[in-house]
């Protein structure tokens, strides 16, 4: 098991929610319950008990913001409202990880901007 400053999984859990009751939110935060908001993701693995090499690999496959899913992947792929068209066309976030590439797919140039490469 991943202890993290001392912590485990069940510690921060319980330490999040004492901060939760101290922050007087709890009537709103702290738990999936009817009524509270419900922002949370749902993560590919679980990060106290992946090797310390497979932490960068962890990804959210599922997240919901205001009781609404705001991203799916995986097992959940689909549950998602499509993401609206960027624009413009040639923005970085076009592109995964916003960075662009000789192998770009965009319908346009930025002015002034060259792609190096071959």
């Amino acid at each position: 098991m991943r202890v993290v400053g001392g912590w485990t999984g069940a510690q921060f859990a319980e330490k999040r929610l004492s901060t939760v009751e101290l922050s007087g939110e709890a009537d709103v935060k702290g738990t999936i319950s009817i009524g509270k908001y419900a922002d949370f993701a749902v993560l590919s693995a679980d990060y106290f008990n992946v090797d310390d090499a497979d932490i960068s690999r962890i990804e959210s496959v599922l997240t919901i913001v205001g009781g609404k899913i705001v991203w799916s992947s995986a097992e959940f792929e689909g549950l998602a409202a499509p993401l609206p068209t960027p624009a413009p066309a040639w923005s970085p976030v076009t592109e995964f990880g916003g960075f662009r590439n000789r192998h770009s797919a965009w319908a346009e140039e930025p002015p002034g901007r060259q792609v190096s490469g071959s």
